[in-house]
C-alpha cells in the first residue's frame, strides 16, 4: 500500500487493489464436502492473474530504490551476497573449441555441468499425450499445440484483410495470390517463414473448413487433426469415469502398462540381487505376483469381492484385469464401484509393498481393506455411497 502510493497512484485504484487482496476466502473439502468458506489474513490466491501486475509494481520501486542509493557512497552490498556456493556451482559452455573450454573450466575452478538424467521416465511422455480411450493421460502435446496456434496466425492473415498486419503482408509478399502459391524469399523473417510454412499443415488436414467453427478458425479441432486418430485400448474402461483417487489411478496405469519398478525387473537390470518377494518371501516379484497371488494381496482383494458379493477367487494380475474391464461395461452400482476398488488395491497394495521394503512395515490385509474401503467411501457419489453401505450390512 505505501509503495503504491510512493509511486503515485490514486486513492481509488488504491481502494480497488485492497478489496481484491483482502475479500480473498478459502474452503477446505472435508470427506469429499466443503466446509464453509473462511476469508484469508494476506497474500494472493495461487494463479491470481493481479500476482504478476502487483510484482511488477514492486519490482519497479525496488528498482528507484536502488538507483538512489547507487550515488550514496556510504551505501554497499553486505559481502556475502556476492559469494557464490562453489559446492553449488556446474559451468556450462558452449559454441568454442576444447581448448578454450579447458582454459575456461581451469580458470573458473567449477566442475562442468552434466546432462545425464537422474533416472529414466516409467512411460514415455508421448503415451502421456495421448487420450485416455488410447491409453494415455490426455495431456496437451504442446509442440503440436504450439503448430495449432501458429495455423490461427496464417488464417488471420488469409481471411483478415482489413488489418494492418494482414494487409502489409498481402501488399509486400503475398501480392494478392492464394496462400498456397506463396514462397518465402530469404528476406522474409524467420517468425513470418513459420507462419508461412504451416499451409502444408491446413492441406494434410482437408483445408480450412476442416477446423472452423462458425466461420472462424478453432485451435482445438486443429489440434485434434493434427494429433491424429489412435485406437482404442481394451482398459479404457478402467480409467474413464473412475471415481477413484487420482494418485490410485495413476499407479494403476502404470501397472497396466507393466512399468512399476517391480523387483524381477530390477533384477534384471543389475539394481537389486534378489527378486524374491519382501511380502510373502516365497515367489518371485512380479506384477503378476504382487496382483493378486501373493498370500496379502490375495487375502485382500478376496475381501473386496465378498464385499461386492462376487463369487470368485483371486487369479493373476492379467486375468482379473480381463474380468474387471468386461464387468465395469455394465452400467450397474455394483460394478461402478468395483473399478474403484480395483484401482484403490493396487495402489494400496503397491504402496504397502514399498513401506515393507524401505521401512519394513507391513500392514494386516484386514487394516489395508479397511483403508481401501474408506478411500472409496470418500470418493463415492451419494448413489454409491448408498450401495456400498447396503453391501457392508
Amino acid at each position: 500500500m505505501d509503495v503504491m502510493k510512493e509511486l503515485g497512484f490514486p486513492e481509488v485504484f488504491l481502494r480497488w487493489i485492497m478489496e481484491c487482496i483482502s475479500s480473498v476466502t478459502y474452503s477446505i473439502l472435508i470427506n469429499g464436502q466443503p466446509c464453509l468458506p473462511f476469508p484469508a489474513k494476506k497474500g494472493l490466491r495461487q494463479g491470481d492473474p493481479l500476482s504478476p501486475f502487483i510484482f511488477a509494481i514492486g519490482m519497479e520501486y525496488l528498482s528507484r530504490s536502488l538507483m538512489q542509493l547507487k550515488a550514496d557512497p556510504n551505501f554497499n552490498f553486505h559481502p556475502k551476497w556476492l559469494e557464490a556456493n562453489l559446492d553449488k556451482s556446474n559451468a556450462y559452455i558452449c559454441g568454442v573449441s576444447s581448448d578454450i573450454q579447458q582454459q575456461i573450466m581451469l580458470t573458473l575452478n567449477i566442475p562442468p555441468g552434466g546432462t545425464d538424467c537422474s533416472k529414466k521416465a516409467l512411460v514415455a511422455w508421448s503415451h502421456m499425450c495421448l487420450p485416455k480411450t488410447a491409453g494415455g493421460w490426455n495431456i496437451k502435446d504442446m509442440e503440436i499445440w504450439n503448430k495449432a496456434v501458429v495455423c490461427k496466425l496464417l488464417w488471420a492473415i488469409t481471411h483478415k484483410k482489413d488489418r494492418l498486419w494482414s494487409r502489409w503482408v498481402d501488399g509486400y509478399y503475398m501480392k494478392g495470390r492464394p496462400i498456397a502459391d506463396v514462397h518465402c524469399p530469404s528476406t522474409m523473417s524467420w517468425s513470418l517463414k513459420k507462419i508461412i510454412g504451416c499451409k502444408e499443415l491446413v492441406t494434410n488436414v482437408g483445408g480450412w473448413s476442416a477446423v472452423e467453427k462458425d466461420g472462424c478458425f478453432s485451435i482445438k479441432p486443429m489440434y485434434r487433426k493434427l494429433c491424429g486418430d489412435h485406437p482404442k485400448f481394451p482398459w479404457r474402461r478402467l480409467l474413464c469415469n473412475n471415481l477413484a483417487t487420482p494418485k490410485s489411478l495413476f499407479i494403476m496405469w502404470i501397472a497396466i502398462w507393466k512399468r512399476l519398478p517391480t523387483l524381477d525387473r530390477l533384477f534384471k537390470w543389475g539394481v537389486v540381487t534378489s527378486e524374491v518377494c519382501p511380502v510373502c518371501s516365497m515367489c518371485s516379484e512380479s506384477a503378476e505376483h504382487l496382483f493378486f497371488t501373493c498370500t496379502l494381496s490375495c487375502r485382500v482383494w478376496q475381501k473386496v469381492l465378498d464385499l461386492l458379493h462376487f463369487k470368485r477367487r483371486p487369479e493373476p494380475f492379467g486375468n482379473e484385469m480381463q474380468w474387471v474391464i468386461k464387468s465395469c461395461k455394465r452400467s450397474g452400482s455394483r460394478h461402478k464401484l468395483l473399478g474403484m476398488f480395483f484401482a484403490e488395491c493396487i495402489c494400496s497394495i503397491w504402496l504397502n509393498r514399498n513401506e515393507v521394503v524401505y521401512n519394513q512395515v507391513c500392514k494386516t490385509p484386514e487394516m489395508l481393506f479397511r483403508q481401501i474401503q474408506f478411500h472409496v467411501a470418500s470418493r463415492s457419489s451419494d448413489v454409491l455411497s448408498s450401495t456400498l453401505l447396503n453391501l457392508s450390512r
